[in-house]
Order: C-alpha cells, then sequence, then structure tokens
C-alpha cells in the first residue's frame, strides 16, 4: 500500500506541474491545516503513511477522483488524461469541439471517455 501510493502521488505531483507549496495550501483548503512541503515529500517518498482523510484531502487538492489512490483503473485513466494533456501543452496543441468558439481541452474530452468506461 505505502509504495502503491508513494507511486501515484509522485507521478501526479510530476504530471499537474505544480509546487509542494500549493499542493500544500490546496490540502489546507480542504481541512487538512497541518500539512506541510515535508509532509508532502514524505508521502511522496513512501516514507509517511497517509489516512483516508489525507488521501482524500489530496484527491481534492490535485483535482483527481477520490478512487484513484485505490482502484488501478481509475488510476490508469487519470494517468492517460495527464500523459496525453502533458503531450499536448509541450506541442502547444489544442483541440477544438466541433461547433464550439472555445477551445476544449484534451482533459475534457478525457474526462468523458473515462466516465464512460467506469460506468
Amino acid at each position: 500500500m505505502p509504495r502503491a501510493f508513494a507511486e501515484r502521488l509522485s507521478f501526479l505531483l510530476l504530471y499537474r506541474e505544480r509546487p509542494a507549496e500549493d499542493v500544500v495550501d490546496r490540502v489546507r483548503d480542504h481541512g487538512l491545516a497541518e500539512a506541510t512541503p515535508e509532509w508532502l515529500a514524505g508521502l511522496a517518498t513512501g516514507t509517511v503513511l497517509p489516512s483516508p482523510a489525507e488521501q482524500r484531502a489530496l484527491a481534492l487538492a490535485l483535482e483527481v477522483p477520490l478512487e484513484y489512490f485505490s482502484d488501478s483503473r481509475t488510476t490508469a485513466l487519470v494517468d492517460a488524461v495527464l500523459v496525453l494533456a502533458a503531450a499536448l501543452r509541450a506541442r502547444n496543441v489544442q483541440i477544438i469541439g466541433p461547433c464550439r468558439h472555445v477551445t476544449a481541452s484534451a482533459q475534457d474530452y478525457l474526462a468523458l471517455y473515462a466516465a464512460l468506461l467506469l460506468k
């Protein structure tokens, strides 16, 4: 459990590209006032075990489904979205929806795809 959690969290932190301080601030906004960058680093390396409340706050702060840390299918879908979004950003590519005047992100399309697969 700790190793799988640490790997999943490390992947999220890498692909979300948010500074540790920003993630910690968002975790605090979701009810964990005692969160620190050191605590986050401990979780990411597997030296600190997360409580269910900490997992929930992290999922909310990192904008992933609550099942991300416990369900391998959800993890795979979210990871695919993150990798695709990063690849598109790196190539400065945007996905344009049909009959739309604003761009839709890869995240929008893959979230719909993931929702259909998870049903």
